[in-house]
C-alpha cells in the first residue's frame, strides 16, 4: 500500500425545534488505530481528555449546557482523518494479475474482495485499461461492458457485502503481451456504514433526564481508489 488517507464528517440536524438542547452517545471505537487517526471537534463543544490528544470522545455535547443547537440546518459536529500505510485499513481488496500465454496475448484474472464487515457496498465499478484490441471475457461475477471511450474493461458489481457475496472475480484474454497496460485500475462505490466505526449509541436530553428516538444516516464514499 503506498498511501490512504480517509476523510469523515460528523453532521447534526434537528429539525424539531423542541430537542434543540441535546447530547450524543458514541460507542467505542472496536479497533485501535493509534496516531494513524486523529479527530477535530466543533469550537463549541465540550473536549474532554480524548478530544485534547485528537482521540474519539465518547459523548457530543454543548460546553455551554444552557446554549442550544441550531435548527433545521445541518451542523458539523466532528471531523476525522485517517492516514497511514496499513493494508489492514484498506476496505476493498483488489488483485489484478495480467499473465502473458507467449503467443501474443495475455490472460487478465482480476478478483475482489470486501475486507471491511462494517460496509455494505453499491454499485461497485472496477475499471481496466486495455490496450488496442477487444477482450474475451470468460468467467465473472456480476457485469462488464467496454468504454470505447476510454478503452477500458467496465466491471460493475451492484452489491457487496459481508452477509452476502463479498468478493468476486473476473477472467479475460486480450491481444498484447504489456503487463502495464492493465494498470492503474481504478475502484469506485457507495457504501452503507462508517469504515472507522464512528457512529450514534443513542440521543438525550442535555441534562440526561429524556431519551429521544433519532435516525442516522452513514456513508462512505470513494474520492480517488486506484491499484497502480
Amino acid at each position: 500500500l503506498k498511501s490512504l488517507s480517509l476523510k469523515g464528517d460528523l453532521n447534526l440536524l434537528i429539525s424539531d425545534p423542541s430537542y434543540d438542547k441535546i447530547k450524543l452517545a458514541l460507542p467505542e471505537l472496536a479497533d485501535d488505530y493509534g496516531s494513524d487517526l486523529q479527530f477535530k471537534y466543533h469550537p463549541n463543544l465540550f473536549k474532554g481528555p480524548e478530544a485534547a490528544k485528537g482521540g474519539l470522545e465518547t459523548e457530543i455535547r454543548l460546553k455551554d449546557g444552557g446554549r442550544a443547537w441550531p435548527v433545521g440546518q445541518p451542523l458539523g459536529v466532528l471531523r476525522w482523518k485517517l492516514a497511514g500505510k496499513d493494508e489492514s485499513f484498506v476496505p476493498l481488496s483488489i488483485n489484478c494479475w495480467p499473465t502473458p500465454t507467449g503467443q501474443g496475448t495475455t490472460e487478465v484474472n482480476i478478483e475482489y474482495d470486501l475486507e471491511s464487515d462494517r460496509l455494505t457496498l453499491h454499485d461497485l465499478t472496477i475499471t481496466i485499461p486495455l490496450p488496442d484490441g477487444f477482450p474475451s471475457v470468460g468467467s465473472h461475477t456480476g457485469s462488464y461492458s467496454v468504454d470505447p471511450s476510454t478503452n477500458a474493461l467496465v466491471w460493475s458489481i451492484p452489491l457487496v457485502s459481508s452477509s452476502s457475496d463479498k468478493s468476486g472475480s473476473l477472467e479475460f484474454t486480450i491481444d498484447g503481451e504489456d503487463t502495464a497496460a492493465f494498470f492503474p485500475v481504478k475502484v469506485d462505490f457507495v457504501a452503507e456504514g462508517s469504515l472507522v466505526g464512528v457512529g450514534i449509541d443513542s440521543v438525550s436530553s442535555a441534562d440526561g433526564s429524556e431519551s429521544i428516538v433519532f435516525s442516522q444516516e452513514v456513508t462512505c464514499t470513494t474520492d480517488e481508489y486506484t491499484i497502480a
